[in-house]
């Protein structure tokens, strides 16, 4: 088992700043050059000192023909998952799995 790592609120702020200031590519270059284990740890100290401007932003582009589309096919996906479960109720996790992953990616 780990050792838990606490950090202080000064190596914290300076994380961020060091951040904010440019000095690291990635946040992922700052959490290893600084020996930062947890993964999400500098993006919840970001957040933490209301830095969310520095975070990665994530834009999502849909046409209104795929969204249209979309919305189809997860009414298609509730009905099939209804009648798999009233018909062969063994299969019925075996096809959710399949249709999900077809299209809710």
């Amino acid at each position: 088992m780990r050792d838990v790592v606490r950090y202080s609120e000064a190596f914290k702020l300076r994380g961020v700043e060091d951040v904010a200031a440019g000095k690291y590519a990635s946040l992922d270059e700052a959490r290893r050059r600084n020996g930062i284990r947890g993964c999400p740890a500098l993006s919840r100290w970001i957040k933490q000192y209301g830095r969310e401007d520095m975070l990665p932003k994530r834009i999502r582009v849909e046409t209104m023909s795929g969204i249209d589309e979309l919305k189809a096919a997860r009414s298609r996906i509730r009905e099939l998952e209804a009648a798999c479960c009233l018909r062969q109720p063994g299969r019925t996790r075996a096809w959710i799995i399949v249709l999900r992953a077809r299209f809710w990616t």
